[in-house]
């Protein structure tokens, strides 16, 4: 059985989990992970971003997409804490809310807020909806359309990507 390597938010840094194949179990046989048709994100957690000269990245679940961020006068600075993610909602539907997830919010060690925002690497992939029960009108901004997520727990924040939906679909 082939093996897909995962990074884990446990203090190792990889595990092996074992691939979807069908049923003939070949290696030429194995399949694509679900994730293409809509990709389940999340803001990514403090000890995933790293910091390049005050350039700060961290992975995405879905390849090639991942998170940016700057900050001035950073380049030793590391995130500490997430405080807060934003989505703005274009659409209501009963089970999901379609729009766009505006920014992940954290702390860093040195006190400054810090904004990472999902780069998709696509245009035709920017429409989301929420997951999960973590998102609730926002505080901070006055506005029914406006949902916030500040639940610390890993994967609190979840989205996922609707590679199909356009301007049209809304």
């Amino acid at each position: 059985m082939s093996k897909i390597i995962v990074r884990s938010f446990f203090l190792s840094n990889l595990i092996l989990l074992p691939c979807m194949a069908d049923s003939t179990d070949s290696l030429n046989s194995v399949k694509k992970p679900l994730a293409d048709a809509n990709s389940i994100e999340s803001c990514p957690s403090p000890l995933d971003i790293e910091n390049k000269k005050g350039i700060f990245t961290a992975p995405a679940k879905e390849h090639p997409a991942g998170w940016i961020g700057a900050l001035i006068d950073s380049e030793y600075d590391y995130a500490v804490k997430f405080e807060k993610a934003y989505f703005f909602v274009l659409r209501r539907k009963i089970e999901k809310h379609l729009g766009f997830l505006d920014k992940c919010t954290y702390t860093t060690f040195s006190g400054k807020s810090l904004e990472l925002r999902l780069a998709h690497g696509r245009l035709d992939n920017k429409f989301m909806s929420v997951e999960g029960t973590s998102w609730k009108p926002s505080r901070d901004i006055s506005s029914s359309l406006a949902l916030e997520c500040t639940d610390q727990f890993r994967d609190a924040c979840k989205f996922s990507l609707k590679p199909n939906y356009s301007i049209s679909n809304l």
